[in-house]
């Protein structure tokens, strides 16, 4: 029944899905929000306004990214197993590997204005 043609109706089964899937995706943001401060200031040394205004700058950033993502989600042609599962399958390892990256200790040793620059490209992607 689940053909192209008759969809199966969107049951508590997707609901509790989606709610799996978007819970995962919380808690790594929640992560970051808790802790990346002070990863930043403490293990990086990075000055604490110079990581407000990356925070601040990745906002503003945000507010087209978000629309444009948006805008591709709705136009793409849609994959074998649907639009948006098809696209979490694929964009998944991504979001892990940044996360990951986003912690990496041993930019600490590096010159100053190179973890500036590692840490606003790792914050934004």
């Amino acid at each position: 029944m689940d053909s192209a043609n008759n969809p199966r109706p969107f049951g508590m089964r997707d609901k509790v899905a989606y709610m799996f899937g978007d819970l995962a995706n919380d808690m790594t943001f929640m992560m970051s929000a808790f802790f990346l401060m002070l990863f930043y200031t403490n293990v990086l040394h990075i000055e604490g306004y110079v990581v407000g205004i990356i925070f601040l700058a990745a906002r503003f950033f945000d507010a087209f990214t978000d629309v444009a993502m948006g805008r591709i989600v709705d136009t793409i042609k849609p994959f074998p197993e649907g639009r948006f599962r098809g696209l979490v399958r694929r964009a998944a390892p991504f979001v892990c590997i940044a996360g990951f990256l986003l912690f990496v200790h041993v930019v600490k040793d590096w010159p100053y204005w190179a973890k500036i620059v590692y840490v606003t490209v790792t914050y934004i992607v």
